[in-house]
């Protein structure tokens, strides 16, 4: 699985718990995108867009009806999981889990980062930017 794919697939494959966070592009060339939902869900949707790719197309491709378990975020743990059985009929499983920074970080045991997969500074301000502003409610 290349780099990018490993950011972009878990962020597409797991919703938090309403699954209704939405990034609406809009038609006027230039025009802010239209945030629905969760602004921490939101804000992870338009790193995959602004990464090239389509979140709602692998959404359909992998519905939650195909998810093994779903572990809902929880306040004690400060995360979300979603379990799926590993493509191409292998036999096995893949976590996807999405969360606090801190507490994903302290468990990890490899980081992906910027300059690992590639990544250009001016995509790393573009995902920044996307965050922080105000004006996609």
């Amino acid at each position: 699985m290349n780099c990018k794919r490993r950011i972009i697939q878990p962020i597409s494959r797991t919703r938090i718990a309403d699954g209704n966070s939405n990034v609406l592009l809009q038609p006027v060339l230039n025009a802010p995108a239209r945030q629905m939902g969760n602004k921490t869900e939101c804000a992870l949707l338009g790193l995959v867009l602004s990464l090239g790719h389509d979140y709602d197309t692998i959404r359909q491709r992998y519905p939650e009806q195909s998810f093994h378990k779903v572990y809902t975020f929880n306040s004690a743990r400060k995360s979300m999981s979603t379990v799926v059985r590993l493509p191409d009929g292998r036999d096995g499983f893949r976590v996807y889990t999405k969360g606090a920074s801190e507490i994903l970080l302290s468990k990890s045991v490899a980081l992906l980062t910027y300059a690992y997969l590639g990544l250009l500074d001016t995509t790393k301000h573009n995902i920044t930017a996307w965050a922080l502003r105000s004006d996609h409610k």
